[in-house]
């Protein structure tokens, strides 16, 4: 985990204890860690993207886009890994593939305007754009590779709620109190909720029938949903 206070730690689950702590980050860290192979990679923000060595916190490497202001850090949202690629999204309008190996870039794309919401199941990359628009895309060192493209008709949205995936459903939040649930395949919205008119940060699939969201206006809710 990460905080505020320039290091990223490594604790014993059983007993709090610290195994390793990471001292060489400039900026705060709210992004929740992803822990593929032998790395854990975050971002913060101080305009970089980390991914350290998980057994004893050594850096392997770290990343940098060309925007040299740090309110473009990919720090918000939650980096995803597919194969060999680390894919994010940040406030520049920019999804970019990395090298999980090297951090060095495959390739950017601002095609479709995204910000920080992403998410993937294992095979394919899902990201949400700030207007209507999520698009389905696989692995690929040279370019995009999209498999669809779909107005989902949520309108205007910044929220960096991350598209989480249960089975052949994927899920995420905005910041009007919307959330969209649509398939992984085609794109096609099965239903939308309306829970309020505030942020719905990152949802909680519970099962292929229940997902837990919260909202900035105070509430938990569970919702029962159907796939069809």
């Amino acid at each position: 985990m990460g905080g505020n206070d320039g290091a990223f730690y490594a604790l014993d689950l059983n007993s709090g204890k610290c195994i390793w702590q990471f001292n060489e980050i400039n900026g705060y860290i709210e992004t929740r860690p992803l822990l593929t192979k032998d790395k854990v990679v975050f971002g913060a923000w101080d305009g970089y993207l980390y991914a350290l060595k998980k057994r004893d916190g050594r850096p392997v490497w770290k990343w940098r886009g060309p925007a040299e202001n740090a309110l473009f850090s990919p720090a918000a949202c939650w980096p995803v890994a597919v194969k060999n690629q680390l894919f994010v999204v940040a406030p520049d309008r920019f999804l970019t593939a990395i090298d999980l190996a090297t951090g060095l870039t495959l390739w950017r794309s601002n095609r479709y305007k995204v910000r920080e919401t992403i998410g993937a199941d294992g095979h394919f990359v899902f990201a949400k754009c700030m207007r209507d628009t999520v698009f389905s895309l696989r692995p690929s060192e040279k370019a995009p590779r999209y498999n669809w493209v779909k107005n989902m008709d949520f309108g205007y949205d910044i929220a960096n709620s991350m598209i989480q995936v249960k089975g052949q459903t994927a899920f995420f939040g905005t910041k009007n109190g919307l959330v969209v649930a649509f398939n992984i395949h085609d794109g096609k919205v099965i239903w939308k909720h309306k829970t309020g008119n505030s942020f719905i940060p990152t949802a909680l699939p519970l099962s292929s029938s229940s997902l837990i969201v919260s909202s900035m206006d105070g509430f938990v809710v569970r919702l029962k949903y159907s796939n069809h």
